[in-house]
């Protein structure tokens, strides 16, 4: 079975509600961060969006099924265009992985952002 390695920066990490129902049997390879500093997070009230900036954004890396990504693909609404997946450079202890991640270019949805400030660490 082909794994994906999967940086998550939201509702998914651990400690939120996302994590426990979709990522409960993924493996936790750990902490991470985006390698170039190129990305940001935006608030969206209930979750974050990562889209291009000029952070490095902190988040995690799970190693997960076809099955676990295709749930997750539904939850992040890339059938719908909310996000993409995309794979991106993720440093993990210093060394540099190709991992998939969820991004938002939606216009629409980025221009109701009231908050237009840009973070790097969702809490």
């Amino acid at each position: 079975m082909v794994m994906t390695k999967l940086f998550v920066y939201g509702t998914l990490k651990q400690g939120h509600g996302n994590n426990k129902h979709f990522l409960k049997d993924a493996e936790f390879i750990g902490e991470a961060k985006t390698h170039r500093e190129m990305w940001a997070l935006v608030d969206l009230g209930a979750f974050p969006a990562m889209t291009y900036g000029d952070m490095q954004v902190q988040g995690e890396v799970y190693e997960v099924t076809p099955s676990q990504l295709a749930s997750i693909d539904s939850l992040e609404g890339v059938d719908t265009g909310l996000y993409d997946r995309h794979t991106i450079e993720i440093d993990i202890a210093d060394e540099t992985h190709h991992c998939d991640t969820y991004l938002m270019f939606s216009i629409p949805t980025l221009g109701r952002v009231k908050n237009q400030e840009r973070f790097s660490v969702w809490p």
